[in-house]
């Protein structure tokens, strides 16, 4: 099947930003994320949530352990995704860093017996019910995940998320967002209503990015030079 012109731009862009991201001086990054850091923090958004689904950066991305810690001092309940199979990704409740173990190529997510207990949880609030056996049991959590419906909830707990934190290969300042390209975030948000607020390096920031029907908009772009929001 051939890709589409926004397809192919999108598989162009993600490769071109994704060499640039590489390409970062490290000074700029850790000056930058600090910077992004103290304006997320200081937001009204981050400040009257109480609870926050955000993703655990890798060396690539801003940071985000300083604002996974503030928000757990703060006693906000703290959400990190872990993603399934069938492109599900079910945002997993932890206390402390310390809830965080390498998954897949090194990136960290929460530790096995978390997800598993959240991936039951959500199931016997009747989500996937057909990734569970005869008799009520539920499966092996990953292979349970890959039952899911993409259209569906990946957990109850989501429905309880203030706001969201979001990465992305790149973004423009209108919302627009690039991510890896697997979709799970968009799968996610489209089951799922909540504030949404991108962290991007300056650097990173596109116009050129095209936009598809099934691609969600974020409410707000954050870089070191600002917050910037869609009316």
């Amino acid at each position: 099947m051939s890709l589409s012109w926004e397809q192919e731009k999108k598989i162009w862009l993600r490769k071109q930003s994704t060499v640039k991201a590489i390409c970062l001086d490290e000074v700029y990054k850790q000056e930058a994320s600090a910077v992004i850091s103290s304006l997320v923090i200081d937001s009204e958004a981050f400040r009257d949530a109480s609870s926050i689904f955000i993703y655990v950066s890798t060396e690539r991305e801003p940071d985000t352990y300083g604002l996974i810690e503030e928000a757990l001092e703060r006693g906000k309940a703290v959400y990190v995704p872990k993603c399934l199979k069938k492109r599900i990704m079910l945002p997993v409740r932890i206390s402390s860093l310390d809830d965080l173990e390498p998954g897949v190529l090194g990136i960290m997510e929460p530790k096995k017996e978390l997800w598993e207990r959240a991936l039951e949880e959500g199931l016997a609030q009747g989500y996937g019910s057909c990734a569970q056996k005869p008799g009520g049991q539920v499966q092996d959590p990953e292979k349970a995940g890959s039952g899911i419906s993409a259209d569906e909830k990946a957990a109850l707990s989501a429905a309880a998320i203030d706001l969201a934190v979001v990465p992305c290969v790149c973004a423009a300042k209108d919302g627009r967002r690039l991510g890896h390209g697997a979709g799970y975030y968009d799968i996610f948000f489209s089951a799922n209503e909540m504030p949404k607020m991108c962290l991007c390096f300056e650097e990173l920031i596109s116009n050129a990015i095209p936009s598809e029907e099934h691609d969600v908009l974020m409410d707000h772009i954050v870089t070191e030079e600002g917050i910037n929001s869609r009316p």
